[in-house]
């Protein structure tokens, strides 16, 4: 067998037996380097980044977990509750954590899909590490990057047949991630190799159960806080948002890829089919890596088509898609593609016009959501000064920007900050959490939460008092 293209499971890099360690490491601190000028802006633009650091005070401070959103994501907020119990959870530090999280990504996958060679490996790491909605992550205190590392390492694991250590590591993926569990279809399709002959032993069916149950057990002992809190909304999946099919074109082309990324993305993939039956001969490993992609990709394809409300759904279908690329495709379309993708995160987007059309944007992805955090942030100063006012209201309305106000604000004016407010039957007001208001407070609006409020409940519009705050903090 070719030196170059062998892979054997006990080699503890795959092909890789040549494959020197520090050649990921550098690709990982590379990849890490490239964050480092957006570290640090706040936690996200992604309101679900800040309600995971209030998840993670809350369970430090009073001991008891209460997940940022169901069905929860325990052991990243795990971690936040560690740091803040050691004064670490400010947005540098943490989004630092998630750069380098990044950097293990990058290294990972390289050594995944190093049997294919290392000028493509490089291409499959740079490809994945670049796609805008993954870089984006990686710059902001989100969950994706943890599953997405414990499965990679997983991978690894099974791919030298090693089913007790990919159950731990699958297992701690899950419990950052629930959507990993599916998972166990893809690894336990990578330990038969691509010999499906070996389901008719027992002992296989043995293995795999065992696997099976172990990564569950991991998972579900990283629950428990979770059940206890909410209970069977655990299990329970949210509906689809409004305008399901607009949704899920944008965040499976614009939303992942930008729109330099789209086209060069779609070309490699029509370079890599054509080129399929020319690419390196398959050994057992190989033919289990190409079962475990093409499961990842239909798997978390399904699942997307369930719930498209976030491009990053797609991340573990980028795992399995960016691995047969690279396989296959011809050395320059990879190139070609890190490139578009790297200029795709900073540069290039669609936007919604004045007049309700679509328009283009100049910034990609990176830009636009340190754009937003800082915008977010101006108005939170102008909301402060209102709050501190003698005569200023008792409660101010603020919509999607309450998550990011309720951490940098911080009690007591975080209290009287609600996202919307609506009547109920008995003419009592309650705000989104479904919280009873106090009779005959004083009751305001920031200009850019009117649209969600007319959504939620327009008749109270008249008796709220308008806070202009575009003169000072433009869009």
């Amino acid at each position: 067998m070719n030196k170059s293209t062998a892979s054997t499971p006990s080699a503890p890099w795959g092909q890789f037996g040549s494959l020197p360690f520090w050649l990921p490491v550098i690709l990982g601190c590379l990849v890490v380097l490239t964050r480092l000028p957006w570290v640090g802006q706040g936690y996200g633009a992604d309101a679900d980044a800040w309600r995971a650091v209030q998840a993670g005070a809350h369970l430090f401070e009073t001991g008891t977990y209460i997940p940022s959103r169901p069905p929860g994501y325990p052991l990243p907020e795990y971690f936040l509750a560690f740091c803040h119990g050691l004064g670490w959870d400010t947005p540098l530090a943490m989004t630092l954590v998630s750069a380098v999280l990044s950097g293990c990504v990058g290294a990972l996958m390289f050594t995944v899909s190093a049997g294919a060679g290392l000028g493509r490996a490089l291409a499959a790491a740079l490809a994945l590490t670049m796609t805008p909605a993954i870089f984006v992550a990686s710059i902001t205190v989100m969950d994706y990057l943890w599953g997405m590392v414990f499965f990679l390492i997983a991978t690894l694991f099974m791919r030298q047949q090693k089913l007790l250590a990919a159950a731990v590591f699958l297992g701690l993926a899950a419990a950052s991630r629930p959507t990993y569990a599916a998972g166990v279809v893809p690894l336990a399709l990578l330990f038969l190799q691509g010999d499906f002959q070996r389901l008719r032993r027992l002992a296989t069916w043995r293995a795999l159960g065992v696997f099976a149950l172990l990564s569950g057990a991991i998972t579900l002992a990283l629950f428990v806080p979770v059940i206890q809190s909410i209970g069977w909304r655990v299990v329970q999946t949210p509906a689809p948002g409004v305008g399901r099919w607009l949704t899920f074109a944008l965040n499976m082309s614009i939303n992942l890829f930008g729109p330099i990324g789209v086209p060069v993305v779609a070309v490699a993939v029509v370079d890599a089919w054509r080129m399929r039956r020319r690419s390196l001969p398959l050994t057992p490993v190989d033919r289990g890596m190409v079962a475990w992609s093409v499961s990842l990709i239909v798997l978390y394809g399904l699942l997307f088509v369930r719930l498209p409300d976030e491009a990053m759904y797609l991340a573990p279908a980028l795992l399995g898609g960016y691995w047969l690329v690279a396989r296959s495709a011809h050395w320059i379309t990879l190139c070609l593609l890190s490139g578009a993708l790297a200029l795709s995160a900073l540069f290039g987007g669609l936007g919604r016009a004045p007049d309700g059309g679509v328009k283009l944007l100049r910034q990609g992805l990176v830009l636009r959501d340190v754009a937003v955090q800082a915008r977010r942030h101006c108005v939170g100063v102008a909301v402060k000064e209102v709050l501190e006012q003698p005569d200023g209201p008792d409660f101010l309305i603020v919509a999607e920007y309450r998550p990011q106000m309720m951490v940098e604000l911080g009690a007591p004016l975080s209290e009287r900050i609600l996202y919307t407010a609506k009547i109920r039957p008995d003419g009592r007001w309650i705000d989104a959490e479904k919280g009873v208001l106090p009779a005959g407070k004083r009751m305001a609006i920031i200009d850019r939460a009117v649209a969600q409020q007319t959504e939620d409940d327009a008749t109270l519009l008249p008796a709220l008092q308008v806070v202009h705050t575009r003169a000072n903090c433009p869009d």
